[in-house]
């Protein structure tokens, strides 16, 4: 489910559609099974993850309450998520992410 706290430590992976493979999974077309919907997760790598604030490259992007990613104003050990390998102007949008869970 999606993250419901700012700087939430709780984040396990990162829901994205620009994923390279899926581990454990089966067709994308078949991601619904007895009334649960699967969602991609990753874990590690880099994909491409909404966000609520305006990014820069090398921001350090924590969990926002809206299941967003955004800009880390202070770090804190276990709330870090990513950093941001792309820019976003506007305060909504996509980033490409390097995932850095922990």
């Amino acid at each position: 489910r999606k993250s419901t706290s700012e700087y939430s430590n709780t984040v396990v992976g990162v829901c994205s559609n620009s994923y390279g493979h899926i581990l454990g999974g089966d067709k994308l077309d078949n991601m619904e099974e007895n009334n649960r919907k699967y969602i991609p997760i990753g874990i590690s790598g880099r994909v491409k993850v909404k966000v609520s604030s305006k990014i820069s490259i090398g921001d350090i992007l924590v969990a926002d309450s809206n299941g967003y990613a955004k800009k880390a104003d202070r770090y804190t050990v276990g709330t870090v998520i990513g950093k941001a390998i792309s820019n976003c102007d506007s305060g909504n949008g996509k980033v490409v992410m390097q995932i850095m869970l922990g």
